[in-house]
């Protein structure tokens, strides 16, 4: 009989446990509800059995007001592949950026005999192919690691720095492989540029990253911007520079003076200053500093793309660069310009004294969404940032019965048109002078994944030897940034 009793209790206990089941699967389970589990308790000898006992006093709610907190996703998708810890005091992402060229180039006669410049080949390339991990925790500790692994002679980086934020007066301190605060163009990412490449005052007067030291802030309730940084100037992004002096300060501030609620209406203002050591040149053995920019189209190919205008090396003290900058957003419309002054103090070439010599650029572009959509407005570093289709191209939806098929849409389609012009001459240096017409059409299919193609008109002036000549310069891009 006692074998018997066993059985029944083990029956009992086993139904109870599958009755638990099956409430758990409807109805969240709590410990203050009047609903107990289908357990037979006067049937059980919670005297002979301790299991029995605590299971015939544990209660399950059936009342569907009450819900289970949901699992936690460790990995999720957020515009790109993020980690988050369950108590979100970590969280990390881990992306990829692919932008592959197909370019096309035509030159003068004038140009195709000069020996500076000759026949530029047409070609297809990887522009940029990148790993980047980024990510904040606790609170204040922030890191982003961003890898170039393609067309380098060795593994170079953009971004590889860590900080700290929420700081007393400074807000934001960085340490690293900074971005320089140095003109809108110059601090919006890549990934965020209306063009395929930055304008030729970019390419002959600032610096996109360096080692040193970042710090910046907002201030007039997050209207305005300011930024700060020490560094040095490494030539090949490679992270290290050596060499006795040859350090840098570079500042930037910016304001918002008109903006709506939800930024797509606004105007951008702002100023940078750099002063800067000349670098020592082993070849020449004196410190010089050179100016030299190519048109708004690189080519994959070595060399690449020719320098058009080029000042040559230039012994001399410091350079100090002024740079004024504006945009205005309206709606799908946008304008953006800047202007850039590079000063060489004690200037000598050639043997020559040429005291302060001065060069300069600007550009000047307008945009326009077909389907209606607003640049992107980043205000905690005043500058742009990616654009948001309001449909994405391809989106997967529900066919009304249960099925999700592929739909189409037009994604967000941008018509842009930029004028640049850079002036390499002045106090007796015949750098050259070159401007640029540049038409772009913008096609983007989601936050992620956007077409780029571009029409560049070039025109050169410089002294003899050299040639004059024009340029015609056509790129497409395909552009993945995860």
């Amino acid at each position: 009989m006692a074998v018997f009793r066993r059985v029944r209790q083990l029956l009992l206990i086993g139904s109870g446990l599958m009755g638990a089941v099956a409430v758990y699967g409807q109805e969240p389970i709590t410990t203050d509800s009047a609903v107990a589990l289908p357990i037979v308790a006067s049937a059980v000898e919670a005297s002979t059995n301790p299991i029995a006992a605590s299971l015939s006093s544990t209660v399950i709610s059936a009342d569907p007001a009450v819900k289970p907190k949901p699992p936690h996703q460790f990995v999720k998708w957020s515009d790109g592949l993020t980690f988050e810890a369950e108590d979100g005091s970590v969280k990390a992402h881990l992306g990829a950026l692919i932008q592959q060229d197909w370019t096309a180039f035509g030159q003068s006669e004038s140009l195709l005999s000069d020996p500076t410049i000759g026949d530029i080949q047409d070609g297809v390339f990887f522009r940029r192919g990148r790993i980047k991990f980024d990510g904040k925790a606790y609170g204040i500790l922030e890191w982003d690691l961003d890898v170039e692994l393609i067309a380098q002679p060795s593994v170079t980086f953009d971004d590889l720095w860590f900080g700290l934020t929420q700081l007393p007066v400074i807000g934001n301190a960085r340490a690293g492989h900074v971005k320089i605060p140095m003109g809108l163009e110059s601090v919006t990412s890549n990934r965020a540029l209306t063009f395929l490449e930055r304008s030729s005052a970019f390419d002959a007067f600032w610096q996109e990253y360096d080692p040193g030291i970042l710090i910046f802030n907002n201030w007039s309730d997050t209207d305005g911007t300011w930024a700060a940084c020490f560094h040095r100037i490494d030539d090949q992004t490679d992270t290290a520079d050596f060499g006795d002096g040859e350090y840098a300060g570079t500042f930037r501030a910016t304001f918002l003076p008109l903006h709506s609620d939800d930024d797509t209406c606004l105007l951008h203002i702002g100023a940078a200053y750099q002063v800067r050591d000349t670098k020592f040149d082993p070849a020449s053995g004196r410190d010089a500093v050179r100016f030299r920019a190519r048109p708004e189209l690189r080519n994959g190919n070595t060399p690449g793309t020719p320098r058009f205008v080029d000042t040559g090396l230039i012994g001399g003290n410091a350079v100090h660069t002024m740079a004024a900058e504006a945009a205005l957003i309206w709606g799908p419309f946008s304008v953006q310009a800047e202007y850039a002054a590079a000063m060489t103090t004690d200037a000598v070439t050639g043997g020559v004294d040429r005291g302060t010599a001065m060069f300069q650029g600007w550009y000047a572009q307008a945009s326009y969404f077909l389907t209606g959509e607003s640049r992107a407005y980043d205000r905690r570093l005043g500058r742009f940032a990616r654009v948001r289709p309001k449909q994405n191209f391809w989106t997967m939806e529900d066919d009304g019965c249960g099925k999700k098929v592929p739909c189409f849409h037009a994604g967000a389609w941008e018509l842009a048109a930029r004028y640049s012009v850079i002036d390499l001459n002045d106090a007796g240096i015949f750098g050259g002078e070159m401007r640029d017409t540049t038409i772009g059409l913008n096609w983007h299919w989601n936050i992620n994944t956007r077409w780029q193609a571009n029409y560049i008109f070039t025109e050169r002036n410089v002294t003899a030897p050299r040639n004059d000549g024009v340029s015609h310069e056509f790129g497409l891009r395909f552009s993945l940034d995860i």
